[in-house]
């Protein structure tokens, strides 16, 4: 599928200014490459739809909607011209038929989306993971799973923290390898959905952020 990742590369870079840094833009194929780098293992759990929060510019979401032709995916993105480009960038590439964009904000997602109903949960490098999972878990059906990209250090530092028995996630989380040319020790850190989250997730919005889950 390399020729639509260069075609999505080339929309972000003909794109408005502010979807990814200076210095990440001169290495977005490589930005892109590391997404998609995690479709074998999202596809060997089965994976038929998925939602990626904080979409941003569309890492991890398009590589994987291009490296998964069977899957449906949705991206969360509450910054409403980042959203407006990735609709066009979705259409630009025919995924449009198969991604859908919610310009909302993450914990808004479940109104959007539906609570506990896909196969995955997403995100590359958005926020501490015990909020991150927050946000991700209440999207998830039981018996599917969350992936945070991330490497084995940070694995280590953040993974006791997450609130697994609230989110209804197993209490250990697989880290699979996923390495790529940016990230030769990248891992995704893979929680099973094993139980439903509690009631009060997702909380308000901008609560998670200042306050763990209890």
């Amino acid at each position: 599928m390399k020729p639509l990742l260069d075609r999505y590369v080339a929309e972000v870079r003909s794109g408005p200014n502010g979807l990814f840094s200076r210095g990440d833009l001169e290495r977005l194929e490589l930005h892109a490459a590391d997404g998609a780098a995690g479709a074998p293992i999202l596809s060997g759990l089965g994976v038929a739809s998925l939602v990626d929060i904080g979409s941003g510019g569309g890492v991890p979401g398009i590589p994987l909607a291009i490296e998964m032709p069977d899957a449906q995916v949705h991206l969360v993105e509450s910054q409403q011209w980042k959203a407006e480009f990735l609709l066009t960038c979705a259409r630009a590439l025919d995924l449009e038929s198969r991604v859908t964009v919610h310009g909302v904000r993450a914990e808004e997602a479940v109104a959007a989306i539906g609570r506990e109903t896909l196969d995955a949960g997403v995100c590359r490098a958005v926020a501490d993971p015990r909020i991150t999972c927050e946000y991700l878990a209440p999207l998830v059906r039981v018996g599917g799973h969350l992936a945070l990209w991330a490497t084995r250090e940070q694995a280590a530092e953040h993974v006791p923290l997450v609130p697994t028995e609230l989110l209804g996630l197993a209490a250990e989380p697989e880290l699979v390898p996923a390495p790529s040319e940016l990230r030769s020790s990248g891992i995704l850190i893979v929680w099973a959905k094993v139980a439903p989250c509690v009631e009060k997730v997702p909380r308000r919005p901008g609560v998670a952020q200042r306050k763990q889950l209890r």
